[in-house]
């Protein structure tokens, strides 16, 4: 599978409505993100795993995970963002997105290689890109939809979804949901109280 920025572009459409649409409802923490804090810590994650490519891009080690437990960075992505207004979060999905193109260019012809992907992470650098640049943001931007019963957020994710499902990504869907054609579909899943877990 190759990483292209097609899709890299406008799943940062999306995060840009979800951050139009972002209900104020709650005041948030780290236990209960709002919509800016889940975009915020997708672009995070997004700007360390373009960080670690080109790194080891250069011949630099670079680690799959850092040395502290993934709740204690979750933590820290999540103070470091915190109170962020909406351009701001804006700012912070354009800043992503000029990395992914960076670093893109930087290992085009090379996307097959596993010796550009962090140090640990079993695989291809492409898998590393897909897994941190779209799955990842992907399954919060759903979970943040049904835990928040936003089910505009969640047909934005799963509009993207569909769009990419007959591509490399044909297994994005977090919610392995076929054919949801429209916002009756989906509040009819909120409708029934469908619980996720993290």
């Amino acid at each position: 599978m190759k990483v292209q920025m097609q899709p890299l572009r406008d799943l940062a459409k999306v995060e840009k409505r979800i951050i139009a649409a972002a209900k104020a409802s709650f005041p948030g923490g780290f236990d209960r993100w709002t919509a800016l804090d889940t975009v915020n810590h997708a672009c995070s994650w997004k700007l360390s795993a373009c960080g670690k490519v080109e790194s080891r891009a250069r011949g630099e080690d670079a680690r799959y995970h850092a040395d502290k437990p993934l709740e204690d960075l979750n933590r820290q992505y999540y103070e470091e963002a915190r109170g962020r207004s909406r351009p701001e979060t804006i700012a912070a999905v354009d800043l992503a997105l000029a990395a992914e193109a960076e670093v893109l260019e930087a290992i085009d012809g090379r996307q097959s290689s596993a010796e550009l992907a962090p140090i640990g992470f079993e695989g291809a650098v492409s898998d590393y890109l897909a897994l941190d640049l779209i799955f990842h943001p992907i399954s919060h931007y759903s979970y943040y939809a049904i835990r928040n019963d936003e089910y505009e957020v969640f047909l934005e994710v799963e509009r993207f979804v569909a769009k990419y499902r007959s591509s490399a990504f044909a297994d994005l869907s977090v919610m392995d949901v076929k054919g949801l054609a429209d916002a009756r579909a989906v509040k009819e899943i909120f409708d029934r109280g469908y619980e996720w877990q993290h």
